[in-house]
């Protein structure tokens, strides 16, 4: 979807969201065009940040001026530039994904910002750049949005020679559409196998948060995809993520719906042990007892909206896993263990089979194949 939204006049002039649709890429340069600065401009409809144009969509596309803009007390300078002539806009992320803003002002130089926050005063700062006033000039610069939140962009006038530079732009946020993970939504969770033996591999790029979702662990920014697990006997199980390119964030739920759910299990802690088998990337795992044809939900989401790829595993809590290789690069090595430290010293990499066992289940001599 494109949405187009305009910025007519000053304070008078009408604001906010005019007409959905495709502007042509023609049009948007053209009224890029220096044009003089009316002799006495009222302020932009938008000049302050709690009247910024909002938007959403997987495009949005916007036209404007800084002609008689201000900077509000308590304004960050916007890509290091104190400036003094800001506008602002907003626009909500459909899904999580790289997102693209690009500028052009026609030859005046401006500086383009985005941030986090729903004040002035919390602002978080996301990208900045910064645009050359050679004419036609525009500026991009790109982040990695999170589905959900709302991002505010400024637009604002560099200094140059002592003056705060103005005059008209176009802007547009764009990125690319990506497919929902088939496991996106709560009732397409992916199956997992009653006693899964390998590594889960998934990805949350794309992936959105749906209406009623709870936050797991406590957020509620992120893009979070689901797994359904149907224990076939009773045990302690353990699930962590690894070799993530984000901090992952596990939650395991009892429940039918998304209205239903109650989340089961303990947190654990980072176990440092792992970290050459697994690179664990995430905030630790989730411990929980499983009951025999109990069937758990198993959410995936990412640290204050982080997404990316990863792995899971999904493991009974005191037994081993062993990864099978030809006969030809078995050996052996025994070796007595009198603590953490002494008993990684003597761990094959290739085989993370005791690791999984805690420390007082490990016996005092090790068989390692």
């Amino acid at each position: 979807m494109v949405m187009v939204m305009s910025l007519a006049g000053g304070r008078g002039g009408r604001r906010g969201l005019l007409r959905r649709g495709q502007l042509a890429l023609g049009v948007v340069v053209a009224s890029c065009a220096l044009v003089p600065a009316p002799a006495s401009a009222a302020p932009p409809s938008n000049d302050d940040f709690a009247d910024a144009l909002l938007g959403s969509g997987d495009r949005l596309e916007g036209s404007g001026n800084t002609f008689g803009a201000t900077k509000e007390s308590g304004e960050p300078d916007h890509g290091g530039d104190p400036g003094g002539a800001s506008v602002w806009f907003g626009w909500t992320a459909p899904r999580s994904q790289t997102v693209y803003v690009q500028i052009c002002t026609g030859g005046w130089k401006a500086a383009l910002a985005v941030y986090r926050g729903q004040s002035l005063g919390g602002l978080q700062p996301v990208a900045a750049t910064g645009i050359t006033s050679s004419f036609g000039s525009c500026g991009e610069l790109h982040f990695r949005a999170i589905s959900t939140v709302t991002y505010r962009i400024a637009i604002d006038g560099s200094t140059v020679g002592g003056a705060v530079e103005e005059g008209n732009f176009d802007f547009t946020v764009s990125s690319t559409p990506l497919e929902l993970p088939d496991n996106d939504a709560f009732t397409s969770a992916t199956g997992v196998n009653s006693m899964p033996s390998g590594w889960i591999y998934g990805s949350t790029d794309g992936a959105t948060r749906e209406a009623g979702e709870p936050g797991h662990g406590g957020d509620l920014a992120g893009a979070s995809i689901w797994y359904r697990w149907t224990a076939p006997t009773s045990m302690a199980m353990q699930i962590f993520a690894c070799k993530a390119s984000f901090r992952p964030t596990l939650a395991v739920y009892t429940g039918s719906t998304l209205a239903t759910l109650q989340s089961i299990g303990a947190g654990l802690a980072l176990d440092p042990s792992l970290y050459g088998e697994c690179q664990l990337g995430g905030l630790g795992g989730i411990r929980f007892d499983a009951v025999a044809g109990e069937t758990y939900s198993i959410a995936v989401d990412g640290l204050d909206g982080g997404w990316g790829r990863f792995q899971l595993r999904l493991l009974p809590v005191i037994a081993p896993y062993v990864d099978v290789h030809p006969a030809q690069h078995l050996h052996l090595q025994i070796a007595a263990a009198s603590s953490p430290r002494d008993w990684d010293s003597v761990q094959h990499r290739r085989w993370p089979v005791w690791r999984q066992l805690p420390l007082q289940a490990r016996p005092a001599a090790v068989l390692v194949l």
